[in-house]
């Protein structure tokens, strides 16, 4: 007997199921079938905690209230590519899209965005009012262990040290050794003697000697730790420092923010420890804004500028990221967050940049103008808000915003300069957020939309990636601590 005979004999005794009637409407719509909602009510291990869950065309989906404690969930409307869902986990944001289709929803076709990263996954869908998201694509992009279909199990994996690497920076004379984690890690620092110990907390892996290929460094011993009750509490590394050698850490997320890599840099001119304001001069953030978003598309011409910029932030960040640099967005999607959101994580920064276009009619100015903040950014002591409490910010503000966005402008122009580039170098008064960039900050206007001749620049993917080549590089300059900071 067919499922539709069923439903239609219920119908006529008047006593439709609540599940019943469901699969009736969304049959109707060629939605979903009665095969996939009997498997509606499914169990599975959610983050430690049994929960219910649904088998979408053989994609096992959760509800977003069920995920709420887990995840920040937001909707927004995209004027080019729809209903969008984002979502927030330790910071990682994902963008997904809203498919009301559930058929197509769990087909692995859509591009989902987390970070700076791209994959392809199945999407969020609705069905019964309610808002559904595919562990699938949580999973690959948050780095979450899961086990799909009944009695499957959603969890974060375990930490894992997936290696150690090495090398010289030539220019700071430093031997630079860095740890891969698969996922980000409390990590502390102590001596035992001349022995410099990384105690890195709830993390695995196997205990092993590493060579290191540096000038003062030859060797990284990697050890299991445990507690007085003989308990796993995670590893260890211990590196021997000669006499007057000092270190720096910082860490970085990688792959979207997923996994991490904690950097330790050893050399004649670091410090034996790290004070509050030594960790915050040696772990420098850099915010990327890329201007405009959701319905404020900015200029328009041959493009809109909010998807320009977005093109151009998300490619210096990946560069920076790339190399070892902690990068966030103030949007990695098409969303518009409020100023007053951008100027919270402009005041997070070490470097803030925010890429616009300038849109004049008939301007006859043309080439990349570079605006850097004028006059006082009202801020105070702009270093002590990313102190840790209770720490002595009396010459946390040593360091003059002005000089410092001066000098970032100064090696910006240079660098787009010497790769072909006109460039303006200009003052910028009353902008929120340069006034909320606490060390170093510009904006970075990529050209006149109305001009031909900056129109032939911005339609080659080549150039666009040249300047981004150029800002990132410039970036990375400005950052890199010198002998004798």
């Amino acid at each position: 007997m067919s499922g539709k005979f069923i439903l239609a004999q219920k119908t006529k005794q008047k006593s439709i199921s609540r599940a019943v009637f469901l699969a009736f409407t969304l049959l109707g719509a060629g939605m979903l079938s009665a095969r996939v909602l009997a498997q509606e009510t499914q169990n599975l291990t959610l983050f430690g905690q049994s929960a219910l869950s649904a088998n979408l065309n053989g994609a096992d989906y959760v509800r977003e209230d069920r995920l709420n404690p887990y995840f920040r969930i937001y909707r927004f409307d995209s004027p080019r590519w729809g209903r969008m869902i984002q979502l927030e986990r330790d910071g990682i944001q994902m963008v997904m899209p809203l498919e009301g289709n559930t058929s197509y929803a769990s087909e692995i076709n859509y591009g989902v965005q987390v970070g700076t990263r791209r994959f392809m996954g199945r999407t969020a869908t609705e069905f019964a009012g309610s808002l559904y998201l595919p562990l699938s694509t949580l999973a690959e992009g948050y780095g979450i262990s899961y086990v799909p279909g009944v009695g499957g199990s959603f969890n974060q994996s375990e930490i894992k040290l997936s290696g150690v690497a090495s090398a010289v920076q030539t220019a700071a004379k430093v031997d630079r050794i860095v740890f891969e984690l698969s996922r980000p890690a409390p990590v502390s620092t102590r001596f035992k003697g001349n022995t410099l110990i990384l105690d890195f907390a709830n993390v695995t892996g196997d205990s092993a000697n590493y060579t290191i290929a540096g000038l003062y460094i030859k060797q990284a011993k990697v050890e299991r730790a445990s507690n007085a009750a003989g308990q796993a509490v995670g590893i260890k590394a211990s590196l021997e420092l000669p006499r007057g050698l000092g270190y720096r850490m910082y860490t970085l997320r990688r792959d979207g923010g997923v996994a991490s890599r904690v950097v330790l840099d050893i050399g004649p001119k670091l410090p034996r420890s790290e004070s509050a304001l030594e960790v915050r001069q040696y772990k420098p953030v850099i915010v990327i804004d890329a201007a405009h978003g959701g319905s404020d598309t900015g200029a328009i011409g041959f493009t809109q500028e909010k998807t320009l910029t977005l093109e151009v932030a998300r490619q210096v960040g990946k560069l920076l990221s790339d190399a070892g640099w902690q990068v966030k967005f103030t949007r990695v999607g098409d969303t518009n967050p409020a100023i007053t959101n951008r100027a919270a994580l402009a005041r997070t920064s070490d470097l803030f940049l925010s890429f616009r276009l300038a849109d004049f009619p008939g301007a006859a100015k043309s080439g990349i103008t570079l605006y850097r903040p004028s006059g006082v950014s009202g801020l105070g002591l702009t270093d002590g808000i990313r102190l840790e409490d209770g720490a002595d910010t009396r010459f946390a503000n040593i360091v003059s915003p002005l000089a410092e966005s001066q000098k970032l402008s100064s090696g910006m122009s240079a660098a787009l300069n010497n790769n072909g580039f006109k460039v303006w170098e200009e003052k910028a008064t009353k902008n929120i957020l340069l006034q909320n960039s606490p060390r170093a900050g510009l904006i970075v206007e990529l050209g006149w939309l109305k001009n031909p001749a900056d129109i032939k620049v911005l339609r080659d993917k080549a150039k666009l990636t040249r300047i981004s080549e150029a800002v990132a590089r410039s970036v990375a300059t400005f950052l890199t601590p010198k002998d004798n900071s």
